[in-house]
């Protein structure tokens, strides 16, 4: 399985304000994409998966959060995400990976 590349997350609107911006969407997304693949079903697990894994995902895909969003702001960042550009997104994935 290939990895959703990141320029399909980046091409998701962010719809958030500019003082709610602190974390890169794609970023946010794509740390959560790789806590779910990896069996993490809730926001509390997902902020634990990304504080451990911080570092090493960050360097692999050049991203640059300090560090992990709050297990609350994981779960109202992705609440605001367009679901049909969230779908779209993926679809480019797929396509990409075959």
């Amino acid at each position: 399985m290939r990895a959703l590349p990141l320029e399909n997350l980046r091409s998701i609107p962010d719809r958030r304000r500019g003082e709610g911006k602190l974390f890169d969407l794609s970023a946010v997304l794509l740390h959560a994409i790789a806590a779910m693949a990896a069996g993490d079903n809730s926001c509390r697990l997902t902020h634990k998966h990304i504080r451990a894994r911080l570092r090493p995902l960050n360097e692999a895909f050049g991203l640059t959060p300090p560090y992990s969003p709050s297990y609350s702001g994981l779960r109202l960042i992705p609440q605001g995400v367009d679901s049909k550009a969230l779908e779209t997104a993926f679809g480019r994935g797929v396509a990409t990976a075959d």
